[in-house]
């Protein structure tokens, strides 16, 4: 499975702002017009807010976005990450 079919698995396939709409919080990157927290990695910052804080984060990178939970499946987007950052993407995309 590709990293882009794990995202997309793991993405809830609802309206983006419906689903912000349930988050404490949105990091974004801008790319994607929605108000949020502007930062340089939203991925990131919703993983450390979601387990440091216990919220639930939308990041918003790119032309995706994933809703991160402080449960069991915060270390599924743990490792979507890491791969993400070995391909170095959206970086590359952009």
């Amino acid at each position: 499975m590709s990293i882009i079919e794990e995202l997309a698995k793991l993405t809830e396939q609802r309206d983006i702002h419906e689903v912000a709409a349930e988050c404490d919080v949105v990091f974004t990157d801008n790319t994607a017009k929605i108000l949020g927290d502007y930062v340089d990695d939203p991925f990131k910052s919703a993983l450390e807010a979601a387990r440091e804080d216990g919220i639930t984060c939308l990041a918003v990178f790119g032309d995706f976005f994933l809703k991160v939970k402080p449960n069991a499946t915060w270390m599924q987007a743990l490792r979507l990450y890491q791969e993400l950052r070995i391909q170095d993407y959206p970086k590359n995309q952009r």
